[in-house]
């Protein structure tokens, strides 16, 4: 076996995926995540593409942005049926081992023989329980898992529904193998991972974005204040607007908080109600800007706001890149791998999170210390290079776990080990 660039073996790396990763899907977080990474990987493996394509793609398929030489092969696949009764139907035929595989696992294996495949990774399908059981028994898999982090509405949720999402994951456990490794994207998701698949190896391969873009050198934004501290996210959210409002009402009450500061939100809609009381000479609402690194150039501090976290926080991210200090909540600066003192200012409560705004107000030397370590932990663990390192390491676990089966047994019996270890 041959070696890549970076000294490690070289593998037959196929890549499966339901999304058609073109150009035309740049804003939907696809391109940014995952096309980049497929570049990389054609670096440094062999790669090979399995499109399961849909009879109606959302996208016409572009794999222009591919290495020539990297094979492209496109497999038809049927949606299944959502309406209710069709998933209880097949939940209730998964159960008792009656439900027929589906007709392009087998497509998917001959391609993957005739390609020779070391490993498969599997990224952006939303059939991936499926994907799995085509893959993991005979192939090691690595999945790049996406938790949903919208859950549904209370007015659409009920006991019924609640009731089959109980018994689908049933029907998983019993028909559908997990993968050897599932790839989340920040710590914050570990606990989600190892639920979803309690046998897999868990591993964080962090977010990533286009620091090149984010880096290009912008004016700072006319009208900018000398200690604009900039919130940028959907503020309009509950859960977000009340971190920024208690952190607004501990600077409020600080006799040492510099007249110059105030909070400067960019917020596609209009922030929360519970914002509107706040002193408008701290709190000023900027509206959706389409180009927001003018803001973060011209800003004191960017403020992460945010007790309750799923995911990876893009704005600190964002904030390294354009090389604006960081002050943060502790849940905040977990997602990302950031050390307080170090990268960030974080605090676990509001009223630490405000002394930290106050501090690095009144510290310049401080705040160029944490913007210059920030762009270098950005470059190193969530650039395109880190992502590919950590996704070259999530390949080497995969190839030395053993093949996966479905077992509700084994499943549960793993969760129940994980509990007690705890």
């Amino acid at each position: 076996m041959t070696t890549g660039s970076a000294g490690r073996s070289r593998r037959r790396v196929a890549v499966v995926t339901g999304c058609e990763l073109s150009p035309a899907v740049r804003d939907n977080g696809f391109f940014p995540r995952y096309v980049e990474l497929l570049r990389l990987l054609g670096r440094d493996h062999d790669l090979r593409i399995a499109y399961l394509r849909p009879p109606r793609p959302q996208y016409p398929p572009d794999w222009s942005w591919l290495a020539p030489s990297t094979d492209v092969v496109e497999i038809p696949i049927e949606p299944l049926a959502v309406s209710r009764r069709d998933r209880a139907l097949r939940a209730s035929r998964r159960i008792v081992g009656v439900d027929p595989a589906p007709t392009w696992h087998q497509a998917l294996r001959r391609q993957l023989e005739v390609w020779g495949a070391d490993v498969v990774i599997a990224v952006g399908h939303p059939l991936d329980v499926e994907l799995h059981a085509a893959t993991s028994p005979v192939i090691p898999t690595v999945s790049f898992v996406e938790e949903d982090h919208r859950p549904l509405p209370e007015h659409r949720r009920s006991a019924a529904g609640d009731a089959l999402r109980s018994y689908e994951e049933l029907a998983r456990r019993r028909s559908a193998a997990p993968p050897q490794v599932s790839v989340v994207i920040s710590s914050h998701e570990l606990a989600w991972g190892r639920a979803r698949h309690p046998r897999a190896e868990v591993v964080v391969v962090p977010h990533r974005i286009d620091t090149d873009t984010w880096a290009e050198t912008t004016e700072p934004a006319p009208g900018a204040g000398p200690l604009d501290v900039l919130v940028v996210g959907a503020i309009e959210t509950e859960r977000n607007a009340e971190g920024l409002h208690a952190i607004a009402c501990e600077l409020s009450g600080r006799s040492d908080r510099p007249d110059q500061l105030r909070l400067c939100v960019v917020s596609q809609q209009r922030p929360h109600p519970m914002l509107d009381q706040l002193d408008p000479h701290l709190f000023c609402y900027l509206g959706a800007i389409e180009d927001v690194r003018p803001w973060y150039r011209a800003a004191a501090m960017a403020l992460v706001p945010a007790f309750t976290v799923t995911g990876a926080k893009t704005t600190i991210l964002q904030a390294w890149a354009t090389g604006c200090p960081v002050v943060a909540t502790t849940p905040a600066a977990e997602a990302t791998g950031a050390t307080h003192g170090v990268d960030v200012l974080a605090g676990a409560t509001p009223r630490e999170v405000a002394s930290a705004v106050v501090r690095l107000a009144g510290d310049p030397e401080l705040a160029g210390r944490l913007a210059a370590a920030g762009r270098a932990h950005l470059d190193e663990a969530h650039s395109a290079e880190g992502m590919a390192r950590a996704t070259n390491d999530a390949i080497e676990v995969a190839l030395r776990r053993p093949p996966m089966s479905a077992s509700l047994l084994a499943d549960v019996t793993s969760r129940l080990r994980a509990r007690a270890a705890r």
